[in-house]
């Protein structure tokens, strides 16, 4: 039983149970959506079946394009990448054109609709073009197994037409039907609006933790403001303090000085009467304001008695 407890309690504290929100709102976009639908398999299809193509279309180009060798492989293998890249852009120009998420969205996917066309058909009447290399090992045979036989040397020939033009039309169409399996995959995998709001969502709750953020640092700005205030104002009276209780200090010592420079008694007893009234006032002041950090003020003798000479 207390093994059972420790194993809620450590479940409890596992990262499910307490969950960032963006990252259970990534997982709960995440669920239900199958494996083949993600980015990276759907351009690992698009690849293979572009290489589909293209060893389809090499067996064709590389008799037509006598020019060079590698002239049949690269307009093989281009052919190819744009037969399957064109449905993956016309499928997200038709979702952007029925959510109206874009302006020129309808034309664009019917600018690509008509490049593919043409180039497809293309294809086909080259394949057509070239409908003699198909059949035409099995009408040799049957011409050297028929010689002298001209009935039969015509039901062969019927034959071997049959059976170019029946390879003609599966070469023909399978591009077609990669071409249609991409843009299906495309259409019904990718969502433009839904992946809009998702981007929202996910934003939303970003700029909810930065408001978070934010509000708790203007909060204890708002704290530390104030006592930075009432710091400032405690140091400014106690320097202010410990200004006027050296000034003090600084006339009673001059007055003193005055005294003994003028040498009357009169003035002597009388300077001397206010010095100590005004060093027991800065004695005061001082052990008042000791607990503050001093100030120091450098005086030499010299500036004392001119100080109290012009007092």
């Amino acid at each position: 039983m207390r093994g059972y407890q420790d194993k809620g309690a450590i479940k409890a504290l596992g990262t499910e149970a307490y969950m960032l929100p963006e990252e259970a709102e990534t997982r709960w976009q995440n669920t239900g959506a199958p494996w083949w639908g993600s980015s990276p398999v759907l351009i690992g299809i698009t690849i293979i079946l572009a290489a589909l193509d293209a060893v389809v279309l090499f067996s064709l180009l590389d008799v037509a394009m006598t020019q060079a060798e590698w002239m049949g492989v690269a307009v093989s293998f281009g052919v190819a990448l744009i037969l399957n890249f064109l449905p993956l852009v016309i499928a997200g120009n038709l979702q952007k054109a029925i959510y109206r998420l874009e302006r020129f969205a309808l034309a664009k996917a019917a600018l690509g609709i008509t490049a593919f066309i043409l180039l497809f058909s293309a294809t086909v009447v080259m394949r057509f073009a070239y409908k003699d290399m198909y059949g035409a090992e099995t009408q040799a045979t049957a011409l050297v197994n028929t010689v002298g036989e001209v009935s039969q040397e015509e039901d062969v020939e019927t034959e071997d037409n049959t059976k170019g033009m029946a390879t003609i039309i599966l070469l023909s169409v399978e591009p077609l039907i990669t071409s249609i399996l991409g843009f299906l995959l495309a259409f019904f995998n990718s969502d433009p609006l839904k992946a809009k709001i998702d981007h929202l969502r996910k934003r939303r709750l970003e700029l909810m933790e930065a408001q978070g953020d934010l509000m708790a640092a203007i909060s204890n700005m708002d704290c530390e403001k104030e006592q930075l205030l009432q710091l400032d104002e405690e140091r400014y009276q106690a320097a202010r303090a410990l200004v006027h209780a050296r000034c003090g200090q600084l006339r009673a010592e001059a007055r003193f000085l005055l005294s003994e420079h003028l040498r009357e008694p009169s003035a002597i007893s009388r300077l001397s009467g206010q010095a100590g009234i005004e060093v027991s006032e800065a004695s005061d002041a001082v052990a008042v304001t000791s607990e503050m950090e001093p100030v120091p003020l450098n005086f030499s003798s010299d500036k004392a008695v001119s100080i109290g000479a012009s007092a």
